[in-house]
């Protein structure tokens, strides 16, 4: 078979370009676009790792982030308090940033999972990070104390819940059978150990901050678990809460 005739494929771009089918496009057309890819990957990503620092924020505040290590039964109960509108928000970030990585060279035509898990795992801990540089206390404490809209309903929904059943405080005294605990409202709480709590809950001393499961009565809370934080809960002493039990 004679191929003699048959153009070539540059043959053929050529053609195209001569006949304007093809339109040659100038470099900072793709400098461009390049800046622009890489500026929506940092602005995805920032926004994201805020999402996930707000979850935690969230999640120590209401009680929640400790509930998992009071035991296997607490796991249910963590569940139901997760944030699920934040939860569904940061899995469509999550899906957009993979989709403008992918678009790099070293991630295309990788395994789909290896995006995914880096992505996630990227996620998870630039929002520990940012939750340890207490930008979300301080964010909160801003909103609430000069009312900035949007902001102040946000922090409002995700900052001032608490748990029914959880108490955070700080240990000022030692009594025969557990606690004296300052909550945040300065109220004293007197916390009675059951006989199975956890017996690290022994070694507490007078200065801990702890949060407390257990069950309420007046200013008495019977504790089930005990766990020793590092960081008080952030409290708007001017806000007003339902009466619920264990919300001093």
């Amino acid at each position: 078979m004679n191929n003699k005739h048959t153009p070539s494929l540059r043959d053929t771009v050529l053609a195209d370009i001569e006949n304007g089918d093809i339109k040659m496009r100038p470099k900072w057309y793709f400098a461009l676009e390049t800046a622009l890819l890489f500026s929506g990957i940092v602005g995805v990503a920032l926004l994201l790792v805020y999402i996930a620092s707000l979850m935690i924020f969230s999640l120590r505040q209401n009680g929640a982030l400790f509930l998992p290590t009071m035991g296997f039964g607490e796991i249910m109960g963590f569940l139901m308090s997760l944030p699920w509108i934040l939860v569904l928000v940061a899995l469509i970030f999550i899906l957009f940033l993979q989709i403008l990585v992918r678009k790099y060279q070293f991630a295309y035509g990788r395994p789909l999972l290896y995006s995914a898990l880096a992505v996630l795992i990227f996620a998870a801990a630039g929002g520990v990070i940012v939750d340890r540089t207490n930008l979300q206390s301080n964010l909160f404490r801003v909103s609430r104390e000069r009312h900035l809209p949007g902001a102040e309903a946000l922090y409002s929904h995700y900052g001032e819940e608490r748990l029914p059943r959880v108490v955070a405080g700080t240990i000022v005294d030692l009594t025969d059978n557990g606690y004296i605990l300052k909550s945040e409202r300065n109220e004293l709480i007197t916390v009675i150990m059951n006989d199975d709590i956890n017996a690290t809950a022994f070694n507490l001393r007078p200065g801990d901050i702890v949060t407390i499961l257990g069950d309420c009565e007046g200013m008495t809370i019977r504790a089930a678990a005990i766990r020793r934080i590092t960081r008080f809960p952030e409290f708007s002493p001017n806000i007003h809460r339902r009466p619920q039990p264990c919300l001093f």
